[in-house]
């Protein structure tokens, strides 16, 4: 069994270790930045790599290889052909792309999405979704069953990738988002490798709109209450109008406020109101909150819909029951956004000025939508 030293420990060190184990004696670790020998008990300062046998130093941060292999060859001694890149040594039959999936259901989709827009336009080349931020303490903690959901509700089985798969990923290219809800064209021409990023913009699926938008018309009527197929009943039969107030995790941290806070204000919803009912005539509206006090008060005459964190039914239902309404008024929300995507260009779309307080977020609208 051939002897290697590994060097570079980043994010997925302990993931390339335990892979590599299997097929090679890892004599030990090293990394430019010394304070990092906390990660490992077999820890070798740069300097002194030369100083232990080895067959191979396996440089495992591949964007960086070049600049790394330099400074081995010039600065600590080690032959040039001693110094291997990951990819070489890990195995793969195939090509593999594999899309990062995080957070709730809105941001859920806005990757789902992503990765049919790859499929699309690399369909030889096997695709599979990383879902280990869902195994890890965030589930637990936010409560957040997305994939679960997501493949209930919508009749979508999810291919997941393996633990190997993304660490095989990461090494053919890693491709993580550059700019908030900003197109960039270059993401889509990377082929096989990983990718990270929310990918909050219509424009990367716009063209394949039938492809991503026809399972999310398509709920599992079995997956969902009485209550809320009888909602869909009374929206469907009326001048429906959804009203999307998210307050809640919203207002609930001076992170969150300042990040989304004073957007969609009271004036905003009130101005969109006064333009709806100029439009139509007999509107009726639907009020979608997660602040049950506020909203039944604010809005005590219009039908109110409450979604709670300890309720049977899915919340995430809620994008397709809004979806369903004649005409919007959305929040800078990601489920809104999905609602007001999934219900296309017939009626009004109303959404805020702004998406967020901290980045310009150019492409995040679709053209029809009216900004107030």
């Amino acid at each position: 069994m051939k002897k290697i030293i590994l060097y570079g420990a980043g994010e997925n060190f302990s993931g390339y270790r335990e892979y590599l184990s299997k097929r090679y004696a890892i004599t030990g670790a090293s990394d430019s930045n010394i304070e990092k020998s906390a990660l490992c008990d077999d820890f070798i300062a740069p300097d002194d790599i030369k100083k232990y046998e080895s067959d191979y130093v396996v440089v495992t941060v591949s964007r960086y290889y070049e600049e790394i292999k330099s400074d081995l060859i010039q600065n600590r001694g080690i032959p040039e052909q001693k110094i291997v890149d990951i990819r070489q040594v890990m195995s793969v039959e195939n090509d593999l792309m594999v899309v990062r999936m995080c957070g709730g259901m809105g941001n859920f989709l806005f990757q789902y999405a992503f990765a049919q827009k790859l499929q699309h336009l690399y369909p030889e080349i096997p695709l599979k979704m990383d879902l280990s931020w869902y195994y890890s303490e965030n589930m637990f903690l936010m409560s957040f069953q997305v994939p679960w959901i997501f493949e209930r509700l919508f009749h979508q089985k999810l291919r997941i990738a393996s633990k190997e798969e993304v660490l095989i990923a990461k090494t053919r290219n890693y491709y993580a988002e550059k700019e908030t809800s900003q197109f960039d064209a270059e993401a889509l021409a990377q082929g096989s490798g990983y990718y990270s990023g929310y990918w909050q913009t219509g424009r990367y699926f716009d063209d394949i709109d039938d492809i991503v938008r026809n399972p999310l018309r398509h709920i599992n009527e079995y997956a969902v209450s009485y209550r809320q197929k009888k909602l869909l009943e009374q929206i469907r039969n009326s001048e429906s109008v959804a009203l999307w107030v998210r307050r809640g995790d919203y207002i609930a941290s001076e992170e969150n406020r300042k990040m989304f806070g004073d957007i969609c204000t009271e004036d905003y919803y009130q101005r969109a109101i006064e333009y709806i009912r100029s439009k139509y005539a007999d509107p009726e509206f639907f009020v979608f909150s997660n602040d049950e006090d506020y909203i039944k008060e604010k809005y005590k005459d219009m039908n109110v819909i409450i979604y709670e964190s300890d309720s049977q039914e899915f919340k995430e239902f809620n994008i397709f029951l809004i979806s369903q309404c004649k005409h919007i008024i959305g929040a800078n929300s990601s489920m809104s956004w999905w609602a007001s995507w999934i219900h296309g260009k017939d009626g009004t779309v109303i959404v805020p000025e702004r998406w967020n307080n901290e980045y310009q977020c150019p492409d995040v609208y679709e053209d029809n939508w009216v900004k107030f």
